[in-house]
């Protein structure tokens, strides 16, 4: 692929083996200056839906992969750079892509609660530009909730539409956290969460 292809620098591979944290700060500076908007890019024409953001949250997820993949001693500087840097990135990328049409469901199904509102005939009025703008606005208002609630929609956007469940949405949600997790808190997530996304495309419908 000569998207990933084009970049296989020898140098960074042995910086990102090297103990030296300057190296190691040398190695990513380089990997994101060759990289990072070339697999943009690359990304962009392969998948609908992504954002600026999104995009730009996938290249840092990838990279903290990779850093992790080096600090835990399983990094292998003889497998080429590139290609596995993209196969991570393009991974973490359909994740927010798959991540989006989670969040484009819930929306639409707030929107139904709000059919006949003088906001819900305005919201059917907004266009993409509009739509996308919207579903970032809601994704930071629910990112504002406390650790332990943002866990909670997070382990509902992942499930949904089975999440749905109250009971299977609390069981994963213990699952996930490894500890018994009650209705109760899953319930007051969920609603801190749907007040914020309400209050979000009541502004966006005013």
């Amino acid at each position: 692929m000569e998207l990933v292809q084009a970049f296989a620098d020898q140098e960074v591979r042995h910086l990102l083996t090297a103990c030296d944290k300057d190296d190691l700060a040398e190695a990513f500076s380089q990997i994101d200056a060759h990289l990072r908007k070339r697999f943009a890019k690359g990304a962009r024409d392969r998948i609908q839906g992504l954002s600026p953001q999104d995009l730009a949250d996938a290249w840092q997820d990838a990279l903290r992969d990779l850093l992790k993949t080096v600090r835990i001693g399983q990094y292998d500087p003889d497998r080429e750079l590139a290609p596995w840097i993209w196969l991570i990135f393009i991974r973490r990328a359909f994740d927010y892509a798959r991540r989006n049409q989670r969040y484009e469901r819930l929306l639409e199904g707030l929107r139904e609660r709000l059919v006949g509102t003088e906001v819900g005939d305005s919201l059917k009025r907004i266009d993409e530009e509009e739509r996308r703008e919207l579903l970032e606005r809601v994704r930071r208002s629910v990112g504002t909730l406390p650790d332990r609630q943002r866990s909670v929609v997070r382990t509902f956007v992942n499930h949904f539409p089975a999440s749905e469940d109250k009971e299977a949405l609390r069981q994963h949600v213990s699952e996930e956290a490894g500890v018994p997790v009650s209705r109760a808190v899953v319930a007051r997530a969920l609603q801190e969460a749907r007040r914020k996304a309400s209050d979000a495309m009541r502004e966006t419908g005013q």
